[in-house]
């Protein structure tokens, strides 16, 4: 019998969960906010004295780089955390086809939910011409186009997420399927060196290389696929780090993940180096972005109570459902924050969007279906 779990990181609830987790969880889901909020960024307005065009260029476009790949460490930690979670179950027994039926059918529930609620749900811009809403709605439910774009998931950008864990853990079972669970991790880092080269690579040097290397040995359908679907294959190396770490039986210490995360520093920091030298500044994964979001998630692990009864642990109970309606926030309060002088007005829209999409998941958490899909 698989307990209910939090279908974020796939851990269980109440007394069974870990109040680290939760607690590095909600700061996962500050740093998605602020990197789905922020049209301009005030820690660069306090170094504006770097725009001098000379050597404080280079340092104000580092500066930029850096903070854009502390923000994309957000997503890769909760891939992390569900494939130890997952992995978990799966070695302590549990049928591997049940485990992630179980699974695909809450994702599913929750992908199709909100992608309707956001389907009906305009943009603040719609009424800057019209009130109109029931005439914009039944445009919308009588034009087969508009009725297609509910399939359509990249239309709203952050639920690519779902589908993203829902090939994970599908990858992940039908290695533990076929007993080859030791090929999960290689196959994995193929995928994610492929999804680099496509993409944070993909203007450099090597990167245009091996990309025209694949258009020459595979046919153009193959190479339109893995252009469109690429973006869903770097979750997997991330989801097949965590069920390594379940699979080993690999005991956290802090020392471990503190190596771990700097071997992640140094790594990316060389990769910032190259990038800046070959192609300007690109906000994307890097190499060392995986052993830096493993080591941070074993850091969470190896100081469980960190966080115990706090605000913050509290709340990264909530993280999935705050991931998934924070983004018709960030729209809608925009004009409220900008009735403040920058930079403050950037730190307003960030505490509003996320206190009422707390305020909202909370609410909603408490009706027994609709706990289904935020929770």
């Amino acid at each position: 019998m698989i307990k209910k779990t939090d279908f974020l990181t796939l851990d269980l609830p109440g007394k069974y969960r870990i109040p680290s987790i939760d607690y590095f969880r909600t700061i996962a889901i500050f740093l998605v906010i602020l990197m789905h909020n922020m049209h301009k960024n005030p820690l660069l307005g306090a170094f504006g004295r770097y725009t001098d065009g000379g050597g404080g260029a280079f340092l104000e476009a580092i500066l930029e780089f850096v903070l854009s790949h502390i923000f994309t460490l957000a997503v890769p930690f909760f891939f992390v955390i569900a494939g130890y979670f997952f992995g978990q179950k799966i070695m302590t027994g549990d049928s591997s086809a049940r485990t992630l039926g179980t699974y695909s059918g809450r994702l599913m529930l929750a992908l199709f939910f909100w992608r309707i609620v956001y389907f009906f749900i305009p943009s603040p811009s719609l009424f800057e011409h019209s009130h109109d809403y029931l005439g914009w709605i039944y445009g919308k439910v009588t034009d087969v186009h508009e009725l297609s774009e509910l399939l359509n998931i990249r239309s709203v950008p952050h639920l690519w997420f779902i589908p993203a864990l829902l090939i994970a853990l599908c990858t992940a079972t039908f290695f533990s399927s076929v007993k080859r669970q030791w090929m999960f991790l290689p196959f994995a880092i193929l995928l994610y060196l492929l999804y680099l080269t496509k993409s944070t690579y993909a203007t450099t040097s090597w990167g245009a290389q091996a990309n025209t290397f694949f258009q020459l040995c595979f046919p153009p359908w193959v190479n339109a696929w893995t252009d469109v679907t690429v973006n869903y294959f770097y979750p997997i190396v991330f989801v097949s780090g965590g069920w390594y770490l379940t699979a080993k039986k690999i005991e956290f210490k802090v020392r471990t993940s503190v190596l771990f995360i700097l071997s992640g520093v140094f790594i990316s920091s060389l990769e910032i180096m190259l990038l800046y030298k070959e192609c300007g500044i690109v906000s994307s994964c890097l190499i060392g972005t995986v052993p830096l979001v493993i080591g941070v998630a074993m850091l969470a692990f190896s100081m469980p109570d960190i966080g115990k009864d706090s605000f913050m642990s509290k709340c990264g109970r909530y993280a999935f459902g705050i991931y998934l309606i924070h983004y018709l926030f960030v729209f809608w309060l925009r004009p409220l924050a900008d009735l403040f002088e920058y930079p403050f007005s950037e730190i307003v829209h960030f505490v509003v969007v996320y206190f009422f999409s707390l305020v909202v998941i909370v609410v909603l958490s408490k009706n027994k279906w609709l706990r289904r899909v935020v929770v």
